[in-house]
């Protein structure tokens, strides 16, 4: 006669946490891997819309003050700054990992200056690349002073 002897398990082996471990890791460096993306994507956004921001507020500044007012693009060293006339009103650097496309800002004199009624001599381009190619550009246009953000 055979007897069957029944083993009753009271837990898992090593082999069986190692296994779900490597898994569960495996699938959570995928995904933070796949998440960075799409996060510097909206940080690039999200600091064109700053420009654009400070491009605007300036332009209202010198409408409403009757003075003029600049903001000063440094194709050379990721930051630009804001003036108010002779006063630096203030200096924004990039965040790591955003620059100017090529250290080209697009603009006639790598400023933009805002006269009284709001409008400028210089339009152009102001192109921005973070660290995975992805460009976005903000526009601002000659005479009217009127600026706009795009998709490269």
């Amino acid at each position: 006669m055979i007897r069957i002897i029944e083993h009753q398990s009271k837990g898992y082996s090593l082999i069986e946490l190692i296994v779900v471990l490597f898994l569960t890791s495996m699938i959570v460096s995928i995904g933070i891997a796949s998440f960075r993306h799409p996060m510097a994507r909206y940080e690039l956004s999200l600091t064109a819309r700053q420009i654009e921001n400070d491009l605007d507020t300036s332009r209202q500044q010198a409408m409403t003050n009757q003075q003029a007012w600049t903001v000063q693009f440094a194709p050379w060293n990721p930051r630009y700054s804001v003036w108010d006339g002779m006063k630096e009103v203030k200096t924004v650097v990039l965040p790591p990992g955003i620059n100017y496309w090529d250290g080209y800002v697009g603009l006639n004199r790598y400023d933009v200056d805002f006269n009284y009624v709001g409008a400028t001599r210089s339009g152009g381009r102001i192109t921005l690349v973070n660290s995975y190619g992805d460009r976005i550009s903000i526009v601002v246009y000659p005479i009217t002073g009127e600026i706009s953000v795009s998709d490269y």
